[in-house]
């Protein structure tokens, strides 16, 4: 599971819950319900910046794509993959904020 959050047994019941939603809802679901909730995500960044949502609004469709990123990562069987590109993500991030230090010297 990608989210550290619950014990093994809360990811073993998501599992389960993600595995009920590949069998109800179908295979490509899962991408197709996380285009969805990334859209809403922007939707609600947008809203927030402009004073039509709270931070409330925001939380709760970062939530949803959370869930939504795990049920895929879940589903298609790609977390060596996801956990390796995250691992080089942050290791860049870290590197680009040292030259950006660098450069402020």
């Amino acid at each position: 599971m990608i989210l550290n959050i619950g014990d093994d047994l809360r990811r073993r019941i998501r599992r389960e819950i993600y595995l009920d939603c590949n069998e109800a809802y179908g295979k490509n679901n899962a991408l197709e319900k996380l285009q969805e909730e990334c859209v809403e995500l922007a939707a609600a960044i947008i809203h927030y910046n402009d004073g039509r949502a709270s931070q409330m609004d925001v939380i709760t469709e970062v939530v949803d794509v959370l869930i939504t990123c795990e049920k895929y990562v879940e589903l298609s069987g790609c977390e060596g993959g996801l956990r390796s590109e995250f691992a080089f993500k942050i290791q860049r991030l870290r590197q680009r904020l040292n030259s950006k230090k660098g450069e402020g010297s």
